[in-house]
């Protein structure tokens, strides 16, 4: 297993399996998101990323989400 799906896959552990925030942790590390996971703006549960501030990192969770809907489908 690659270090990349290592860290990723900690990622989904830590977020409670939710790609959209596993992915948004991945690009901009734990910290910022947990961060973020603590302001209403971004967040209405604390756990799960609502909105997402910058712009790279939208785009980086869009990329990642779209990837893993292809992939569910083709593989589920």
């Amino acid at each position: 297993e690659s270090l990349l799906s290592i860290s990723f896959s900690s990622s989904l552990a830590r977020y409670g399996g939710d790609v959209a925030t596993a992915a948004a942790a991945y690009h901009s590390g734990w910290g910022t998101v947990d961060n973020l996971l603590s302001q209403a703006e971004y967040s209405s549960d604390g756990e799960t990323l609502d909105h997402y501030p910058y712009p790279q990192m939208r785009q980086y969770v869009k990329k990642i989400t779209e990837s893993y809907q292809r992939y569910s489908e083709i593989y589920n």
